[in-house]
C-alpha cells in the first residue's frame, strides 16, 4: 500500500507543480494539523453548472442508503516510514465548537471580508519528528479518484474553497473538511472498477438536485461554493 500511495503522491505533485491552484475567499479558523478530511468537487459549466458527486455503501442497513454527498476521505501522515490515516480528533468533537464556512456564515457577513487565505506551504504542515502531513490538496486528489474516479488530465481549473463544517454519519458531532473544486473540461470519469468499493454510485447533478438528493449536511456547502464561482470564478 506505501509504494500505491507514494506512486499516487507524485502523480498528484507533478500535477500541482503544473498548475495553479485559484483561492475563493474564505475564513480558516483552526491550524493547518487539525483539518483531518479533505475533498473535491467536480464541476462542468452547463446551463445549469453540473457537479459532481458520489452516494456510499450503506455501513448501516437500519438508517437506508446514504444521500448523494461530496467526495471526501481522511488525511495521511507519514509516521515510521509509511504512510496512515491521519486519526487525530478534531477540537471541535464534544465542543459545539464554529467557524469558517458553516452554515451560520450563510445569514452573517463573516465572509465578505475574510482573511487572506494561507497558502500551499502554510498548509503543508513541515514534518516534526519524523511525522509528516498530506497536503490538502493532495488529499482532495487522491480521494477525488479513489472515490469519484476523477482524472487529473481533464481538470482545467482546481479552486480552493477553504474549509466547511459538517456532521460525523457515524457520532453526528461537528467536524471539519477542507475542500476544493475542480473545473473539468470533459464529464469522463474512471470506470466503476478502478474506483473504491466504498462507492456505491455517481452522477452529475444540478444544484437543485443535490438540494433534494443530497445529504442534508453538504447541502449548504455546495450553495455556498456554487454562490462563490459564481462571484468570484465566472465564466
Amino acid at each position: 500500500m506505501h509504494n500505491s500511495v507514494m506512486n499516487v503522491h507524485a502523480r498528484i505533485q507533478s500535477f500541482l507543480q503544473q498548475r495553479s491552484v485559484i483561492a475563493l475567499p474564505y475564513s480558516a479558523p483552526l491550524l493547518d494539523e487539525h483539518y483531518t478530511k479533505a475533498g473535491v468537487i467536480p464541476f462542468i459549466r452547463a446551463n445549469p453548472t453540473l457537479y459532481y458527486m458520489m452516494k456510499p455503501v450503506a455501513k448501516r442497513l437500519g438508517l437506508g442508503a446514504p444521500g448523494f454527498q461530496i467526495g471526501k476521505g481522511t488525511r495521511m501522515e507519514f509516521v515510521d516510514g509509511r504512510w496512515i490515516d491521519l486519526t487525530s480528533p478534531s477540537p471541535l468533537v464534544g465542543k459545539g465548537g464554529m467557524g469558517g464556512n458553516h452554515p451560520r456564515s450563510q445569514t452573517s457577513n463573516s465572509l465578505i471580508d475574510p482573511p487572506l487565505p494561507l497558502d500551499a506551504s502554510e498548509r503543508q504542515a513541515p514534518p516534526q519528528g519524523g511525522r509528516e502531513l498530506e497536503a490538502l490538496a493532495i488529499t482532495a486528489l487522491r480521494e477525488g479518484t479513489e472515490e469519484l474516479g476523477l482524472k487529473l488530465d481533464t481538470i482545467k481549473t482546481l479552486y480552493d474553497a477553504g474549509p466547511y463544517q459538517f456532521a460525523s454519519s457515524a457520532t453526528g458531532q461537528p467536524k471539519y473538511m477542507w475542500l476544493f473544486t475542480a473545473e473539468m473540461t470533459s464529464r469522463d470519469m474512471l470506470a466503476a472498477t478502478e474506483i473504491e468499493s466504498s462507492t456505491a454510485e455517481r452522477g452529475w447533478l444540478t444544484l437543485s438536485d443535490f438540494m433534494i438528493a443530497g445529504r442534508e449536511d453538504h447541502r449548504y456547502i455546495l450553495t455556498d461554493i456554487a454562490a462563490k464561482l459564481e462571484t468570484h470564478a465566472p465564466r
